[in-house]
């Protein structure tokens, strides 16, 4: 760039710019799980990306039971999803 007269010639100049990728985030892929019965030991896997998570109890009541899985990635994100557990009588 040429030089006008009384003025600085510009300089050309660096900036670094850091750029952080994150993986996907995290998804609660399992939309269901098998019924049970109560007072017997109940057993349940759950998938999530990059995760299997299997829980159990010993449920007391029977009916359709709402329940929400929450997880938590290492970034701080979260997933949610609500499913429905069928409870049986004996």
């Amino acid at each position: 760039m040429p030089a006008i007269a009384g003025l600085p010639v510009p300089t050309p100049s660096t900036v670094a710019v850091h750029v952080r990728i994150l993986p996907k985030a995290p998804l609660i892929t399992r939309t269901s799980v098998p019924s049970g019965k109560v007072k017997k030991r109940y057993t349940a896997t759950v998938n999530a990306t990059g995760a299997k998570v299997t829980f159990t109890g010993k449920p007391t009541k029977a009916g359709k039971h709402k329940i929400t899985l929450a997880g938590r990635d290492l970034h701080g994100r979260t997933a949610r999803k609500s499913i429905v557990i069928t409870i049986k009588r004996r």
